[in-house]
C-alpha cells in the first residue's frame, strides 16, 4: 500500500495531477479511475475483483431501481384511483425486494471476509454452552483496502436511488469512480453520490487557489500524524497490555485520545488535500470535536460522516419500520410525555450504537464500545429536562462551559481505552492498575524529555488553530490574506517541524494509520 505519509504517495499524487490537467476535460474522469485503480491494486492485488463485484451489484441494482420509479411516473393519472394506487403499491414492493437483496449483496462480501470468524466463534461457544457438535474452523481472511468504507457508500447510492433522490449512474466507469476514488478508500470520509459525483465526473478546471488550499491541507495533516500521533504512540504502545499502572496508565489514556485524534483527522486533511488538488472537494470529517459540551455533540463533531450515515440508513430505517411503528402506538397509549419520547428514541438508537461499534470491529469489544456511548447518551437524554434547567441557570458561566467541556472529555477518553485496549479485561485491569500498580519511570517508555515538551508544543499549536476555527475563522481565508512571505513562512515552519521532530519508520516513512484498519 502506499501509504499517505510517503514520497512515494507525493509522488503518485503529483504525476496523476499533471495528468489529470494535461489532458482534455472530458477524459480527465478516467485519468482519476485509472490512477485509483492502480492505487487499489498496490494495496490489493486480487482482492480488487472484491471492489469489482460491488461496483457490478450496484450499478445493476441501481438500473432496476431506476426503471421502477420511471414506472411509477409514468402510471397515467387518468385510470382509476385504486386501480393506479394498486399498480404503484405492487412496484413499490418489488423495490422493496430489489433493494433488500441489492443491501445483502452488497454486504455479503464485508461480512464474510470482515466478521466470518466472529460469527463462528460464537457459534461454536453456543455449540459449547449447550453441549452441541458445533465446531467451525477459525479463519482470518485479509481485507480488501477501505472495504468497511466504499461498502457503506455503496447501500447508500442504492437505497438514495429506491428513495427517489436522484436518478441511478448511466455509466458503469463512473459509479466505479465514485466507490474507488483513490484519495479516500483507506480513511473515508464516507461521501454520497450527489455529493461527489458532478465534481468528480465533470473535469475541473485549474486553479491555482486549490493547489494552494491543497498543499496546505496535506502538510498540516502530515504534521498531526507524524510529529504529534507518531510521537504519542511510542508512549502508547508501551503501556497498553502491560501490567504498569498509576500515572504512566493515566498518561497512556490521554495521549491515546491525542494519537487518535491527530491520526485520523491528519488523514482526513490529507484526503481532503489531494481531493482538492484535483477540484473535488470531499466533506468534512471532524469539527474540533474536544469543544464539545456533551457527548451527543462530541459524536457530531467526531466522524461526521460514519454519524450522518448511520443516522440517515440506520436511524431513519428502523423509525419507519413496521416494528418502530407499531412500538410508536403502543406508547402513545401507554406512556405520555417525556418518558414516551424517550422510549421512542431508546429504540432506533440502540441499533445505531451498536452497529457503530460493530463497523469499527468484529469483536465484542467494538460492540461494548458502541453501546458504551449509547448508555451515556441514554442517561443524559432521560434526565435532559432537568439538565436543561441547569444548563439554562449556569450556560453563561465560563466555568459551567469549561466543566461541561472536561467531562465530556473524560467520558470519551474512558471510551477510548476500551477502543484500544485489546479486551474489555485489559481495558478494566488498566483501570485497577492506576490505583494499584506502580507507575514507574515515566521517561523509561519510549520517550525522552525532549519528545514530552515537543508534544507539549505541538498540542498546543493545534489546541490554537482549533480555538481560532471554533471562534468562527477560517484558517484558509486568514492565510490567503497575509502576505505571500508570512504565508511562505508558515508553511516552510510546518515542512520543517516535519522534517526536524516528525518520527520515521522503515525507508523514513510513518506508521501506518489506525482507522486504515477498519
Amino acid at each position: 500500500m502506499i501509504s499517505f505519509v510517503s514520497f512515494a504517495y507525493i509522488a503518485f499524487l503529483i504525476v496523476t495531477a499533471l495528468l489529470y490537467y494535461l489532458l482534455p476535460k472530458k477524459i480527465r474522469w478516467i485519468i482519476l479511475l485509472i490512477a485509483s485503480y492502480i492505487y487499489y491494486f498496490i494495496a490489493s492485488h486480487e482482492l480488487i475483483l472484491f471492489l469489482l463485484l460491488t461496483t457490478v451489484i450496484i450499478y445493476v441494482v441501481g438500473y432496476i431501481l431506476n426503471r421502477l420509479n420511471l414506472s411509477i411516473k409514468s402510471i397515467s393519472k387518468n385510470i382509476d384511483k385504486d386501480l393506479r394506487k394498486a399498480k404503484k403499491q405492487k412496484i413499490k414492493n418489488k423495490k422493496r425486494y430489489v433493494v433488500i437483496t441489492g443491501i445483502i449483496l452488497t454486504i455479503s462480501s464485508l461480512l464474510f471476509l470482515k466478521y466470518f470468524s466472529f460469527f463462528a466463534g460464537n457459534f461454536n461457544a453456543l455449540g459449547d454452552l449447550l453441549h452441541l457438535p458445533i465446531d467451525i474452523p477459525l479463519k482470518k481472511f485479509i481485507l480488501p483496502l477501505g472495504i468497511s468504507y466504499y461498502t457503506l457508500m455503496a447501500i447508500s447510492y442504492i437505497v438514495d436511488i429506491y428513495r427517489g433522490k436522484y436518478p441511478a449512474c448511466s455509466h458503469i466507469g463512473k459509479l466505479a469512480l465514485y466507490l474507488s476514488f483513490f484519495p479516500q478508500m483507506l480513511e473515508g470520509p464516507i461521501s454520497r453520490y450527489d455529493e461527489t459525483a458532478d465534481r468528480l465526473f465533470r473535469g475541473n478546471r485549474f486553479q491555482l487557489e486549490n493547489v494552494r488550499f491543497a498543499a496546505y491541507l496535506i502538510l498540516w495533516g502530515v504534521f498531526k500524524k507524524m510529529v504529534i500521533a507518531d510521537r504519542a504512540a511510542v508512549f502508547v504502545n508501551a503501556i497498553f497490555g502491560t501490567d504498569h499502572g498509576g500515572i504512566a496508565v493515566i498518561l497512556a489514556i490521554v495521549l491515546y485520545t491525542l494519537q487518535i485524534y491527530a491520526e485520523f483527522s491528519g488523514a482526513i486533511d490529507i484526503v481532503r488535500g489531494s481531493a482538492y488538488l484535483f477540484g473535488v472537494y470531499l466533506p468534512q470529517n471532524f469539527q474540533r470535536p474536544f469543544f464539545s459540551k456533551s457527548i451527543a455533540e462530541f459524536w457530531r463533531r467526531w466522524h461526521i460522516t460514519l454519524g450522518s450515515w448511520l443516522k440517515d440508513y440506520v436511524f431513519y430505517s428502523v423509525s419507519l419500520s413496521k416494528m418502530c411503528v407499531n412500538l410508536n402506538k403502543f406508547v402513545k397509549k401507554h406512556f405520555k410525555g417525556h418518558l414516551g419520547k424517550f422510549i421512542l428514541t431508546a429504540f432506533p438508537l440502540f441499533f445505531v450504537w451498536f452497529f457503530n461499534g460493530f463497523w469499527h470491529g468484529a469483536t465484542w469489544k467494538y460492540i461494548f464500545y458502541g453501546l458504551y456511548y449509547y448508555v451515556i447518551m441514554m442517561a443524559a437524554k432521560f434526565v435532559e429536562p432537568w439538565i436543561m434547567n441547569l444548563t439554562k441557570k449556569f450556560n453563561k458561566k465560563s466555568w459551567y462551559n469549561i466543566f461541561q467541556i472536561l467531562r465530556t472529555t473524560f467520558l470519551v477518553m474512558i471510551g477510548m481505552l476500551i477502543f484500544r485496549a485489546n479486551t474489555l479485561g485489559d481495558a478494566w485491569k488498566m483501570i485497577l492498575n492506576i490505583f494499584h500498580q506502580p507507575s514507574g519511570d515515566i521517561l523509561s517508555y519510549g520517550l525522552l524529555n525532549i519528545d514530552f515538551y515537543i508534544l507539549i508544543l505541538t498540542t498546543m499549536i493545534l489546541l490554537i488553530t482549533s480555538f481560532i476555527q471554533e471562534k468562527g475563522y477560517h484558517l484558509k481565508t486568514i492565510l490567503e490574506h497575509k502576505p505571500v512571505i508570512l504565508r511562505y513562512t508558515i508553511i516552510l515552519f510546518i515542512i520543517a517541524m516535519i522534517i526536524v521532530f516528525g518520527m520515521y519508520g522503515e525507508g523514513y516513512n510513518a506508521s501506518d494509520f489506525i482507522y486504515g484498519g477498519f
